[in-house]
């Protein structure tokens, strides 16, 4: 088990903000992410696909953008976050780009 089920507080706290209020399907996918990374889980594209998007094992993401583009559109929800509601957060849950695992790291802003 990893150390980020400490970290719980901020996840709750950032899955009840305006910027993730309505979309549950962020929501869900933050959740899975972080849960992952308290599993310390080591996720791949393939992985999140068949798990978390149902996609079949043939999955090919030559083909199928569908993990990356809601990776990318995850860290933007969170950089927005950050810059708004999240503003004064001791810490930041981050996916690096390149990566699928949630990070924390200290909030430069708080």
């Amino acid at each position: 088990m990893s150390d980020l089920t400490g970290y719980q507080k901020y996840l709750e706290r950032i899955l009840a903000s305006n910027e993730f209020a309505s979309s549950q399907t962020y929501r869900d996918f933050l959740k899975y992410l972080f849960e992952a990374a308290v599993q310390e889980k080591e996720l791949k594209e393939l992985t999140i696909a068949v798990d978390f998007f149902e996609k079949s094992a043939d999955f090919n993401p030559a083909f199928d953008t569908t993990v990356r583009s809601h990776i990318y559109k995850l860290r933007k929800k969170l950089e927005t976050y950050y810059l708004k509601e999240g503003r004064e957060d001791k810490f930041r849950l981050r996916i690096p780009k390149g990566h699928y695992k949630l990070i924390v790291i200290p909030n430069a802003e708080a």
